[in-house]
């Protein structure tokens, strides 16, 4: 049996937990950590087969005055003696990592710190490395600091993602990559199975071809998704009560570190953005008619995310929002075509409004709104440019070239070029043997993929998907933990 520890960032993950030690106690065990400390209240109420729940807030909470004991030069020392056992990376790395949304806009480097010790502190005390592997997202620091320590330790770090044109599970590393990829990649070319997942990559896209699909699950001219923000706010004010109340018997729950405040949501993100966002329709975004068929496609992120602050950190202008990678791709795009830049719809209201303007700037750039088909943009352009986004795959199944401006679990894909430096970007759409490829090529990669992707629902939100909190998908799910475990 594998004892394992589980850092539950969504109640999916503590239903995941309580599903193993019940159905699968043979093969794996599991004990949760928690981030908000109403979180082990509820829990230890709701799942029973979880044993240990250990509250990172809680821990926090009770060795604050410890921590307030503590010379500056002190916190540095204990940092720094964690870092060389664990062979950690910067620790203002780690800061970054919480996208400074975890972290109170005020507070001081010491305070920052002391968080961070504090993490360090947790782990050391329930012996993660003991553990024989421990599961959870990769983003934010305490997510990272547990992979940076059980890598160290020569344990296994479970991170599931969900893989777009797949609808399944695949495991990456903190460089999404796809886990031990090499040996996969061998066992794969000796599968007995192998020419039967080359030709149901060769089916699955050609359905994709066929029959592509997309919506737009955060566009604010959709009633029914602004009703189910609108029970998101609400819900998010009930917790934000409870806690209050909360606080006013435990002063535990001030170290919870997910807890956001749900009325200031509503004024900063929902109210404030949604004005924005039609301004910006009205005045940024060209109403342009997706007419060519040579376009050179560059479909914006999410900022922040762990897309950008974690898999492309250092890439080119990791942040793909400033207007900086915009220019050099105006600078060096063939004459003949032209680059069409797409807002992501879940930026619409959150980007400062004086980026537009430095959009718009480029004679030989289209900005268009997330309203225009992200399926006709990739049908009408030559090529894809993107950080690592699920585009670049789906422009691989449409025979497009692709180039990827950070880490991406597709890069090994041939008819991908990956640029590392901004001296690459003047020649990046020269050579066209760098993008060869066929559709014979395609399907052994895309086979690959298949072969490395699990089945089942991944979800972090139940009211987003109940689907994932069904114990057929549980199963799923548990299994495929197990056979990455033995794969190991």
């Amino acid at each position: 049996m594998k004892k394992g520890l589980m850092i539950i960032g969504k109640d999916v993950d503590a239903y995941l937990a309580n599903h193993i030690n019940e159905q699968y106690n043979a093969q794996l065990n599991v004990d949760i950590v928690v981030l908000k400390h109403r979180d082990k209240l509820e829990f230890e109420k709701k799942f029973s087969h979880i044993k240990n729940i250990y509250s990172m807030p809680e821990y926090a909470y009770e060795n604050s005055a410890s921590y307030d004991a503590l010379s500056d030069d002190d916190i540095v020392k204990k940092i720094e003696l964690f870092s060389d056992i664990y062979n950690l990376r910067n620790i203002n790395r780690y800061l970054h990592y919480d996208f400074f949304r975890a972290i109170k806009k005020k507070s001081t480097q010491r305070q920052n710190y002391i968080r961070i010790l504090s993490i360090l502190d947790f782990f050391s005390s329930i012996e993660i490395s003991n553990y024989d592997f421990s599961y959870g997202e990769l983003s934010r620091s305490y997510y990272l600091i547990c992979y940076d320590i059980m890598k160290s330790s020569g344990k296994v770090y479970l991170s599931p993602a969900n893989i777009g044109p797949l609808k399944g599970i695949l495991y990456i590393d903190d460089k999404f990559q796809i886990i031990n990829f090499e040996a996969k990649k061998q066992s794969f070319m000796k599968s007995d199975d192998y020419q039967k997942y080359i030709e149901e990559a060769r089916q699955h896209i050609a359905v994709f071809r066929e029959t592509p699909q997309y919506n737009y699950p955060f566009l604010l001219t959709s009633f029914s998704n602004n009703l189910k923000k609108l029970k998101h706010v609400f819900r998010k004010a009930k917790n934000l009560i409870l806690e209050l109340r909360a606080n006013k018997i435990d002063s535990k729950f001030r170290f919870d570190y997910i807890s956001r405040n749900p009325f200031s949501r509503v004024l900063e993100r929902e109210i404030y953005s949604f004005i924005k966002s039609k301004l910006i329709n009205l005045f940024y975004f060209r109403q342009a008619k997706i007419e060519r068929n040579d376009y050179i496609f560059f479909p914006l992120h999410v900022h922040p995310e762990t897309t950008t602050s974690l898999f492309s950190e250092f890439s080119i202008d990791h942040v793909s929002q400033s207007a900086s990678t915009i220019e050099y791709l105006s600078k060096s795009i063939p004459i003949a075509n032209k680059l069409l830049v797409k807002e992501h719809p879940a930026m619409i209201g959150y980007r400062d409004l004086g980026s537009y303007s430095k959009y718009n700037q480029f004679y030989n750039v289209e900005f268009v709104g997330p309203k225009i088909s992200q399926y006709d943009a990739l049908n009408q352009s030559e090529y894809v440019v993107t950080l690592c986004g699920t585009i670049g795959v789906e422009a691989l199944m449409k025979g497009k070239k692709v180039i990827t401006l950070g880490d991406a679990y597709y890069n090994y894909f041939r008819g991908v070029k990956c640029i590392s430096g901004i001296e690459e970007f003047p020649h990046m759409f020269k050579n066209s043997d760098e993008f060869a490829t066929d559709d014979d090529l395609l399907s052994k990669d895309f086979a690959f993929l298949m072969y490395c992707t699990h089945f089942g629902v991944f979800n972090f939100l139940i009211d987003n998907d109940p689907k994932v909190i069904l114990q057929e998908n549980l199963d799923l799910f548990t299994k495929s933990m197990i056979q990455e475990l033995t794969n190991d």
